[in-house]
């Protein structure tokens, strides 16, 4: 393990060395990341140079993790992803709220003008009745025939205009 350690460790050191070579002074000096860069080459450098056991090689070495954050450069478009990722999960969000508010209405409304009708009866029944329609799990139209004849035929057009109505929304 202390082989890989030396080894990055040169890596880190070629890389620098190469950037000040590429690079001029003023540019070297100016950018955060060299600094950081420096800083991890310096921890490495102690860290190697004490005995693993030692407190003072523990700490440089979890000073040593923080270069993790050379990779954020590299994340930028994952950001930006995750953030239009976390913008659709609020708007489905939304969506559902508006899904759950619509169904309630429609609900209060079935189990008022059709309290005969067997899936009406309650609240419940009548949300639990316009979920399953919604889901597709059962026939709108078998449902309108049984809301037609616990009415008696008398609001054929207005037992329509409510399933039509649900259904668009």
């Amino acid at each position: 393990f202390r082989w890989f350690e030396i080894a990055f460790l040169l890596y880190y050191i070629l890389e620098l060395v190469l950037r000040c070579r590429n690079a001029t002074v003023r540019k070297m000096v100016n950018n955060p990341w060299n600094w950081g860069d420096f800083a991890f080459i310096v921890a490495g450098v102690v860290g190697v140079g004490f005995d693993p056991s030692d407190r003072v090689s523990r700490v440089v070495k979890i000073f040593r993790l923080t270069r993790i954050a050379r990779l954020l450069r590299y994340l930028r478009p994952l950001f930006l992803q995750l953030q239009g990722l976390w913008r659709c999960v609020k708007l489905l969000g939304w969506f559902v709220v508006l899904l759950c508010l619509l169904g309630h209405v429609f609900a209060v409304f079935g189990n008022v003008m059709f309290p005969d009708a067997a899936g009406f009866a309650t609240l419940a029944e009548a949300m639990f009745s316009l979920f399953r329609i919604f889901s597709g799990d059962a026939d709108w139209y078998l449902l309108y025939d049984e809301v037609v004849e616990a009415t008696r035929g008398n609001s054929k057009r207005v037992v329509w205009l409510y399933f039509a109505l649900y259904i668009f929304f």
